[in-house]
């Protein structure tokens, strides 16, 4: 899940079956958000820190990628 797939003409993504695997800080991070009206969440692991946020928000204009970011960067 955590291996970005390459497309078709060579590039890749960073949306690897269900999860992003990106960087923040330097740091590799792999996680997923989501919405719904009404509720915002992200799930994001640090997994090279062993370090886990999860944030869920009963408000869809949260911005719960970046409480999650600032969390980590505590």
């Amino acid at each position: 899940m955590e291996t970005p797939p390459s497309l078709r003409g060579g590039a890749i993504t960073t949306y690897g079956l269900g999860v992003q695997v990106e960087r923040h800080g330097g740091r590799r991070t792999v996680g997923h958000g989501g919405g719904d009206p009404g509720a915002s969440a992200y799930l994001v692991r640090y997994p090279d820190h062993d370090l886990t946020v999860a944030v869920v928000c009963n408000l869809d204009e949260i911005d719960s990628i970046g409480l999650a970011r600032s969390v980590a960067d505590i």
